[in-house]
């Protein structure tokens, strides 16, 4: 079936110069994609708009049979890479002429072979210029050796060789394996490893990377003589890693080393040191010239052409050589992380445990979720949080708060601050009432004060820092007042009708919307006599129209560029397209491609060139300031500031459309009178434009439009207008509700709206995070770091929330302040130990070891975990009459002995996350955990009735010759005194009951408050008797292997590891269990569990074929042959297992 499925991974490689890549498509085939190349004569066809196929990079695509290639005989391609120093492509194919496996070795061994290929994709033609049979049956993958050492290496699990065209070929073993299982000659290598699991990649010319499947990373160079023929090889441990899935070469100094079992990381190499290892005589060196130590003066003597081609060759010889003729050195390198990818797979178990919110007051609990994930060392515990739960730092009581900001005052210092760190200190906290304002110093203590210069019979619209920390601004209905070192340097009265009711700062601009809809600028700087204060700017351009919400914005990447005259379209030259493919990666945006012509793109080249020499000069743009107002016509202006002249402008901004994108002057002015007429739009309350990620170069466009928030996120417009920001806007989704329901709009909203204060607040440096915080009923953080990809999280675990703001001081560092629906002040922090730039927030707790199950035990809020160790196994079991004996393995010491699982169960506190010590229970040798649950059983210890157990089954995994047992443990976990000085102590392992049984306990669960066990191919109902003792009370016979049992009521779902579901029913009153129904199709189950619709209980599996199914029990359905089986509702398709 491999000839028209493949069930390996995808290989896909591309040749060194680019020339065409390949891809196996099945065991025997492969898919060649030829790349279209860039010469003169495709130029001219480039310019034809009729000529569709030139505009794609790559050519028509063909599949190639490698048994037509001259070796019928291949069964499966192994790896495939594409050779260097060749004139055409040449590929190199590792398959596997006959089939063996490693119990066969002794009957058929030496079954791979190579071929290299040489692919004219023009005439497709593919002659085989070098091939190699005999190799060793273990070969794994194939490495390309690059110049000037050349050839390839072919890594096995147990040997390692180098081959190449012209060379003889070299291999070593590397463990006594290879003495049985081979008959290539190899020498021996003094390293003892193997490479089986194994990535490498190349770091230079004669060294490569190897991460071992133990995670460990290793050094390969190779040694070479002067016409670089490989020696030997010499391996180094360097570091311990993660366990590996991929690894390749970045840069000069980075690699990447993917895993699949932990966390992907960016390790940073440099060489620390040379070392001269070993020389090797030649017969054939470079000639040198003679010297001539006499006095006599030389003589000039003509050269014959031999000795000019002599010393040409030697010349050459020199420049192509890294090291001397008789020479080899090893160097030796470092290797540090740089970063890391955060992966919580593969999820071997889950549980759900009651989160500790004694802070909070909640109808319903909150719920974190605990994952099993990783492998062996890189095994851990993983918690995630459905949202942001807090840390408060403290809490008081102070109603009648309507809004708050927190402000530096960098000049004022004393003793109350605590900190001498004082640049990012906070210094006041400025709380607004309805018609007062409230002043707090804030350092070691909070207290209130009066006499610092700001107006407290007042309310509040808007408090802020500028000249970088030193001054105090605030900004009340009428007043300006300027603050410094706790004093009032300047009182601006602003001689407005309307009150102010909005504001926005950038130093030093600052931005006041009234509440008739009109906008004031004000500008800090220096007067005459040096003095500072801010001052009117004159914005009658502004206030054309009624402006309903208006945002600054400081753009400090450059990306915010207006285009000039010179930016108009024009034809391109032939002679410029070939750097158009370059230009275009920088100027072609993914998501513009989804909503713009392809067509037009292609045929306008040169805005891609002109929008690709924009973006290198955005680097040495300076700093640049925009307003952006949001009108009550729907619409969105941008001015550039100080000059205010118009720059963009969005029709139907308020209509939330899905692409933003600026008119031009003229549509502008027709489409002005229209716009005001189109009825009642939603209105905009709120608008926030914000630089975030790396370089803060993601620029955002947050608006509060009615009940809905919006997200527009800006790129690179290929259409330029003159004088108008080269940018556009794509529509972000989101799961942001404001409200429980959504009412519809009534019209436009009165602007006093906003006086209640911003539910939009930006936030920087809040436990090293920065993004947005928005306010109400269901609080949101929006994040992103320097990755460029946007986070949210909700934070509704304290309900409705007034406002925010962030608070640095000694006692709270990088912390956040807010006032909840109670007005209580919270100061709080975030809690450190979880990581937030992911989509739930996630605390990943390092064990080192296989976790395999988990669950969660509610009465004492402890987790009860199973983990495996690895231990090198040297002994296999005998059968005997009596009892199983163990025979010890004797290989030497070049033999890899196989790994061997110790099981451990263990319990771990929720609290601290640490394991509980002297709590734990030891499985025997070769005993295997085979599942893990907690259940109710029929206890008379408590009021109800049942009481909870931790139910354990295993199975002893001793091999085909030794009888499989198991046996069912039940304990519960108990509280004790806990031992002086270890209060993790107080809780303890109880056994109640551990028997073993006469076959493997593979699955467990409870029905009834009776125990439902799976041994071997049967289901048995069991009664726990007086805490003591299992009674059976039925039993019925299933048809392979049970590996999942879950139960609802009386009825059971039983899952197959290849004959899919069951559904079977216990009827206590007459100790039957009985087959209901089940799936009558062949499905490799992975997982179960029940699902309720409405008033119908439905079963949810997931299957190997990557599907999650829906079935039913519907008796009177057609294809359920009344009732026998169960009906096939659904099935989804989810592309992993």
């Amino acid at each position: 079936d491999g000839f028209s499925h493949s069930y390996a991974i995808p290989i896909v490689r591309v040749d060194p110069d680019n020339r065409c890549a390949a891809m196996v498509v099945s065991n025997a085939h492969l898919a060649i994609l030829p790349f279209r190349r860039r010469g003169p004569a495709e130029q001219q066809l480039n310019n034809n708009p009729n000529n569709t196929n030139s505009k794609y990079p790559l050519m028509s695509s063909y599949v190639v049979d490698v048994r037509d290639l001259g070796n019928e005989k291949v069964s499966r391609i192994i790896d495939i890479r594409f050779l260097e120093g060749y004139y055409e492509p040449t590929i190199l194919i590792l398959c596997e002429i006959l089939r063996t496996w490693s119990g066969r070795v002794a009957v058929r061994q030496d079954t791979c072979s190579i071929l290299a290929v040489s692919l004219n994709t023009i005439d497709k033609v593919h002659p085989v210029i070098w091939s190699l049979n005999n190799l060793p049956f273990d070969c794994l993958n194939a490495i390309a050796v690059p110049k000037p050492i050349g050839g390839v290496l072919i890594i096995a699990a147990n040997c390692l060789l180098h081959l190449n065209q012209s060379k003889p070929p070299y291999a070593e073993s590397l463990n006594s394996i290879t003495d049985e299982s081979t008959a290539f000659p190899m020498r021996i290598q003094e390293t003892t490893l193997s490479l089986d699991c194994s990535h490498a990649t190349f770091i230079n010319n004669n060294q490569l990377v190897f991460s071992l499947k133990n995670g460990d990373l290793v050094v390969l160079s190779l040694i070479t003589d002067a016409m670089y023929n490989v020696k030997s090889f010499h391996f180094r441990k360097a570091v311990n890693s993660v366990v590996p899935s991929s690894i390749c070469t970045l840069s000069s100094k980075l690699i990447f080393l993917g895993s699949r079992l932990a966390n992907s990381l960016l390790i940073k190499y440099e060489k620390s040191s040379e070392e001269l290892v070993e020389r090797y005589d030649t017969d054939i060196s470079p000639s040198t010239p003679k010297i001539d130590n006499t006095d006599e003066p030389a003589v000039k003597k003509l050269r014959t052409d031999e000795e000019i081609e002599d010393e040409e060759l030697e010349k050459l010889y020199r420049d192509h050589t890294s090291y001397t003729a008789k020479e080899s050195y090893l160097r030796s390198y470092t290797f540090e992380v740089c970063d890391r990818i955060l992966h919580i797979g593969p999820c071997a178990s889950i549980a759900n445990g009651q989160l500790s919110t004694e802070e909070f007051v909640q109808e319903d609990p909150e719920v974190e979720v605990v994952i099993c994930s990783g492998h062996d060392k890189n095994g851990a515990l993983s918690v995630l949080n459905k949202g942001i739960k807090p840390q408060v730092v403290a809490s008081y009581d102070l109603p009648g708060c309507v809004d708050m900001w927190t402000v530096k005052d960098i000049r004022l210092n004393d003793e109350n601050d605590g900190d001498s760190n004082t640049e990012n200190t906070h210094k006041f906290l400025i709380i607004s009432r309805d018609n007062l304002t409230m002043i707090l110093r804030t350092g070691l203590e909070i207290t209130e004060v009066e006499q610092v210069g700001f107006l407290t019979q007042t309310k509040t619209v808007f408090a802020g820092n500028l000249d970088s920390g030193n001054c105090i601004i605030q900004v009340t209905p009428y007043e300006v007042i300027l603050v410094s070192k706790g004093e009032q340097i300047q009182q601006l009265e602003l001689g407005n009708e309307s009150p102010i009711v909005s504001c926005s700062l950038q130093d030093p601009y600052i931005s006041l919307l009234s509440e008739g809809g009109s906008i004031m600028m004000l500008v800090f700087e220096l007067n005459d006599n040096d003095e500072k204060q801010v001052k009117l700017v004159n914005t009658t351009s502004l206030n054309h129209s009624r402006v309903t919400a208006c945002c600054l914005f400081r753009d400090s990447s450059g990306r915010m560029l207006v285009s000039d005259s010179t930016s108009k379209r024009s034809p391109s030259p032939i002679n410029e397209s070939v750097e158009l493919m370059e230009d275009e990666k920088l100027a072609i945006d993914d998501d513009e491609l989804l909503y713009l012509d392809i067509n037009e793109i292609n045929t306008q080249p040169n805005d891609v060139s002109i929008a690709s020499k924009s973006h290198r000069h955005n680097l040495e743009q300076k700093v640049s300031y925009w307003l952006f107002l949001c009108l009550d016509n729907g619409k969105l202006e941008v001015y550039s500031v100080p000059t205010y002249d118009k720059v963009y402008t969005i029709n139907g901004f308020a209509l939330a459309p899905l692409i933003l994108a600026s008119t031009g002057a003229d549509e502008d002015c027709s489409n002005n009178d229209s716009t005001r007429s189109t009825g009642n739009l939603p209105h905009v309350n709120e608008i926030l434009v914000v630089g975030m990620g790396y370089q803060r170069r993601k620029i955002l466009i947050v608006a509060h439009i009615d009940q809905d928030i919006l997200i527009y996120e800006a790129f690179p417009s290929t259409t330029h207008i003159n004088n108008t920001l080269n940018l556009k806007f794509r529509k972000m989704p989101h799961e942001i509700q404001l409200t429980e329901s959504r009412t519809p709009a009534r019209g436009s909203m009165g602007l006093s709206t906003l006086g209640s204060g911003s539910l939009l607040r930006y936030f920087e440096n809040v436990a090293n995070y920065s993004g947005i915080f928005i306010c109400g009923t269901f609080p949101y953080w929006l994040l992103m770091t320097t990755r460029g990809e946007l986070h949210i999280h909700s934070m509704a675990i304290d309900g409705y929330i007034k406002c925010f703001a962030p608070f640095n001081i000694a006692n709270c560092p990088n912390g956040f302040l807010y006032f909840n629906n109670e007005g209580d002040l919270r100061i709080c922090i975030l809690d450190l130990r979880f990581m937030y730039d992911c989509p739930w927030p996630v605390h990943k707790i390092p064990l080192r070891n296989t976790l395999h199950f988990i669950t969660h035990h509610f009465i004492t809020k402890t987790y009860v975990i199973v983990s495996s160790t690895m231990s090198v196994c040297e002994k296999m079991p005998h059968i005997t009459t009596e009892d199983k004996e163990f025979i010890p393995i004797e290989k030497g010491d070049r033999f890899i002995h196989a790994p061997a699982e110790k099981f451990c169960l263990q319990l771990i506190t929720s609290e601290t996350w640490e394991i509980i010590p002297d709590a734990e229970i030891q499985m025997t040798e070769w005993e295997h955990v085979t599942c893990l649950k907690g259940v109710n059983l029929k206890s008379e210890e408590t009021v109800s009735g049942l009481k909870e157990f931790i139910a354990v089954g295993t199975t002893n995994v001793c091999g085909e010759e030794v009888a499989c047992r198991g046996r069912i443990i039940l304990f519960d976990v108990i509280e004790v005194v806990p031992e002086p000085g270890k209060p993790l102590t107080k809780n303890k392992i109880k056994t109640y009951y551990d028997k073993e049984q006469k076959g493997p306990v593979t699955a467990i669960t409870c029905v009834e408050g009776f125990l439902v066990t799976s041994i071997g191919q049967k289901i048995y109902i069991w009664e726990f008797r007086d805490n003591k003792d299992l009674i059976g009370m039925a039993f019925i016979d299933t048809l392979i292997y049970i590996h999942s049992l879950i139960s609802i009521r009386n009825f059971i779902l039983a899952a197959d590891v290849q004959k899919s579901i069951s559904l079977f029913r216990f009827q206590v009153k007459y100790r039957t269990l009985s087959l209901v129904s089940r799936d009558r199709h062949q499905l490799e189950i992975f997982s179960t569990n029940f699902y309720v619709n409405k008033n119908q209980l439905g079963f949810v599996v997931s299957d190997g074929n990557q599907n999650v199914s829906l079935f039913h029990h519907s008796a009177l359905a057609p294809e359920s042959r009344s009732g026998q089986f169960l009906v096939r509702r659904a099935e989804i398709q989810i592309d992993y297992q």
